[in-house]
């Protein structure tokens, strides 16, 4: 009888791995250079605020006087790497132009295992269900999330008691970065996000996959390596895949990841 491990690798609809793709940033660095910055730093940066509390983090900026921000502290709560553990057919999905998506990921990005990311504290999101008349989850969630930001969260003291505690310093602050809601308007639970709260250091040799356009590996890889050279490291050679390749195609490229390196 085959164990469940064996049951699972005949599940196409799964996978073993999570996909982190870049984009253009604000200050208009391509998807690329970003992506080699991210290979010079070895990091991965929780740049943005992501959540059931975003929104609201959303407002309190937009209610401080010009000049002010929302303290360091609550954006940090809130601040994600974000992956995704769409299988490797569906990648080349990540990086299509989807209407409404509030952002367009670029075709450069990094695959890792999942070991690796279960090990780096990397967790599943878990999407709210949203269709009208279901609030049950939702209601609480965004109730809990508002006494927090608002400085009414409580938590008990040595003595038993209970004293008003910072929103960084909340139970409902460590949930809010992993949950998102799915339903009528906006529902990208397809895109089966995992996230981490905080930056995130990785190993060359730790990385499964670098993706970027076939047309691009020469180039790429002298890129990355120019790169080293400047900055006097040592450079490695990148498993470049297309994430449009054939299924078939990028498992034959994962398949020379060694797992001992996770």
């Amino acid at each position: 009888m085959p164990d469940v491990k064996e049951l699972l690798a005949e599940r196409s609809d799964l996978s073993t791995f999570l996909v982190h793709f870049t984009r253009v940033q604000d200050d208009g660095t391509t998807g690329r250079d970003v992506l080699l910055k991210i290979l010079h730093d070895q990091t991965l940066k929780a740049t943005r605020a992501h959540g059931m509390a975003k929104s609201r983090l959303d407002e309190m900026g937009r209610s401080l006087p010009d000049g002010q921000s929302v303290p360091r502290e609550v954006a940090d709560r809130l601040s994600v790497v974000c992956m995704s553990e769409a299988p490797m057919q569906h990648w080349s999905m990540l990086c299509a132009d989807i209407p409404g998506r509030s952002c367009k990921f670029s075709p450069y990005g990094l695959v890792f295992s999942k070991t690796w990311a279960l090990r780096h504290s990397f967790n599943p999101v878990w999407y709210l269900n949203t269709t009208p008349g279901q609030t049950w989850l939702t209601t609480p969630v965004n109730e809990l999330a508002e006494l927090a930001t608002e400085g009414r969260a409580c938590a008990k003291t040595a003595d038993g008691g209970w004293e008003k505690i910072r929103f960084r310093d909340s139970q409902i602050a460590r949930l809010l970065p992993f949950i998102e809601t799915a339903g009528v308007g906006k529902d990208f639970s397809w895109e089966r996000e995992w996230r981490r709260v905080g930056s995130v250091a990785f190993l060359i040799r730790q990385i499964v996959a670098v993706l970027a356009p076939e047309t691009d590996h020469a180039a790429f890889q002298a890129a990355y390596e120019r790169q080293c050279e400047q900055w006097e490291s040592g450079a490695e050679s990148l498993n470049l895949v297309d994430p449009t390749w054939s299924p078939t195609r990028i498992e034959s490229a994962v398949e020379r990841h060694d797992p001992s390196s996770d």
